[in-house]
């Protein structure tokens, strides 16, 4: 029990040491780089989310599964053409990754936030 305690304190205090870091950040590639880490943690959780309601076998499952298969190429397609949106107006590339994971994330955090309240209810 101990050690978990130690692990959970271990990472609280690894994310805000690279929150502060990112904050101080002079390479915007780093600052992509803990944007990308955020992501990829709101991206499991929707993950955690939709298995434990495929495995539980609720009434909605095929509108789910419907749902992740059919939202993937539009996210791509908005985050490319978000990237080359930026591209096209001169902006650096960094620039126009950070616009593609905007796209990205946003799609990931309306997942996150619909299955949230749909487990809540």
């Amino acid at each position: 029990m101990r050690s978990i305690g130690r692990t959970t304190r271990f990472l609280a205090s690894l994310w805000r040491d690279l929150a502060m870091a990112r904050s101080r950040a002079r390479n915007p590639w780093l600052a992509l780089a803990f944007d990308s880490s955020k992501m990829a943690t709101e991206a499991q959780q929707v993950i955690l989310l939709r298995l434990r309601k495929l495995g539980c076998g609720a009434v909605d499952c095929q509108q789910e599964i419907q749902l992740m298969t059919s939202e993937k190429p539009a996210a791509f397609t908005n985050a490319h053409l978000a990237a080359a949106a930026a591209l096209a107006k001169g902006s650096k590339d960094h620039v126009a990754a950070k616009q593609a994971l905007r796209v990205y994330r946003k799609a990931v955090r309306a997942n996150l936030r619909r299955l949230r309240r749909k487990r809540s209810k």
